[in-house]
């Protein structure tokens, strides 16, 4: 079925074993636009991807398609049975229509955006976060005007020493006049469910974001996320500003033709380290992408490497932000912690900052709070997806190595 162009409404539509493939979300949003009201979906063949979602879920896989397709305007008929087949009719239209986002949809995103967050997202940050593939998301319209906006971007980690890729949740965002609407039919949980059944985390099975505890609670509520952990901040005074005896820093250029050697290298060692933890990939492409190619922000990023042997010991990415400085991630093998939080505590007082601040999931803050840190509560905690398959919630609970350089927001 073609999408993004005027046809006309159809009676029936028949979609055979291939085509039923496709993630829920883009079949059911595809045949309404194609079928007028009345008009019958007709599935030819069990569709495998829908089934295997469902018996991930526990659910018997009619009663999940049922529920998907009401969720997109589509009921069950009494008397129209195809022997081997599925039928849907396309009822009126539901209080909100949900559909993939379409690039005819950005703009009215990114006003969404703008309401919602109080400062603009550019279209070259949307082109940065979501394009060439690295994302996808899903909208919420009601009577045409897009109400509700969820979104995610993979990301390759390691699940315990093992290459895997979940899913990072972005840019969720209600519509002010839609929010008091917190329900299993509401616009949040259409976009959220709609989402987690989609092509995308079909790819990669489990997700994970920066909610506070309040959305958390509610998503729990909706069946949609379990708890896994929680944030920390871990704050640094400044130390004098005099040369090391044992390191140096420096910032480290993209055109540096040792760049990628360097990180990948510390990524190694620092991956061993993490091998019994569930971490985002660190390595020199990710990085490029993260820190020095965002199109919005500018980030120091410094290698810390031996005075006298030259040796790169770890990266320091740190954000300058309004008379505090923000460390914002780091690649280095544990036991290196302790001299790159020193340079970057020298640092405070070269730039004249008065404090240094860091993001870390609870479980790790003793690395950091190690170093003289003073640890300090936040409001953040960390999901992970109920409505689709994925890591025992048990076992990855309390297991993220995240920083504030994992959010898409900093």
């Amino acid at each position: 079925m073609a999408t993004g162009q005027p046809i006309e409404p159809r009676q029936v539509v028949i979609v055979g074993a291939l085509a039923t493939e496709v993630d829920a979300l883009t079949l059911f949003s595809s045949a309404y636009d194609a079928l007028a009201v009345g008009g019958m979906l007709v599935l030819l063949a069990p569709a495998a991807r829908h089934a295997a979602v469902a018996a991930r879920s526990g659910v018997n896989p009619d009663d999940y398609l049922n529920a998907v397709a009401a969720r997109h305007g589509f009921s069950i008929p009494n008397d129209a049975a195809v022997p081997g087949a599925r039928v849907f009719v396309k009822s009126t239209c539901p209080r909100w229509r949900v559909c993939p986002v379409r690039a005819q949809h950005v703009p009215a995103v990114l006003a969404l955006f703008r309401e919602v967050f109080g400062h603009e997202m550019t279209a070259a940050h949307w082109q940065w976060k979501y394009g060439d593939g690295r994302g996808a998301s899903a909208v919420a319209r009601r009577d045409g005007a897009i109400v509700a906006h969820y979104g995610g971007v993979t990301r390759p980690i390691l699940l315990f020493g093992q290459p895997a890729r979940a899913f990072q949740i972005c840019d969720v965002m209600v519509d002010l006049k839609e929010r008091a609407v917190f329900t299993k039919t509401g616009p949040f949980f259409l976009t959220a469910a709609s989402f987690a059944e989609s092509a995308v985390t079909a790819r990669s099975p489990f997700g994970f974001g920066f909610p506070n505890a309040r959305v958390m609670r509610l998503a729990e509520k909706t069946g949609l996320y379990s708890d896994v952990g929680g944030m920390t901040e871990i704050r640094w005074q400044p130390l004098p500003d005099r040369p090391r005896l044992l390191t140096r820093v420096r910032h480290l250029s993209p055109d540096d033709p040792a760049a990628d050697e360097i990180i990948d290298r510390l990524w190694k060692k620092m991956s061993r380290d993490l091998r019994d933890a569930v971490v985002g990939v660190r390595d020199s492409r990710y990085i490029r992408h993260r820190y020095f190619n965002h199109p919005d922000k500018h980030y120091d990023v410094l290698v810390i490497t031996g005075r006298w042997s030259g040796a790169a010991h770890g990266i320091l990415v740190l954000r300058r932000d309004e008379g505090r400085c923000e460390l914002l991630d780091v690649v280095a093998p544990l036991k290196g912690l302790p001299m790159l939080i020193d340079q970057a505590r020298r640092l405070l007082s070269h730039w004249g900052f008065g404090e240094l601040y860091a993001w870390i999931t609870q479980q790790y803050a003793r690395f950091f709070t190690a170093t003289g840190g003073q640890q300090h509560a936040l409001d953040i905690r960390i999901p992970t997806s109920k409505w689709i398959d994925g890591p025992a919630v048990e076992a990855i609970r309390d297991k993220w190595w995240l920083t504030a350089g994992d959010t898409d927001f900093r």
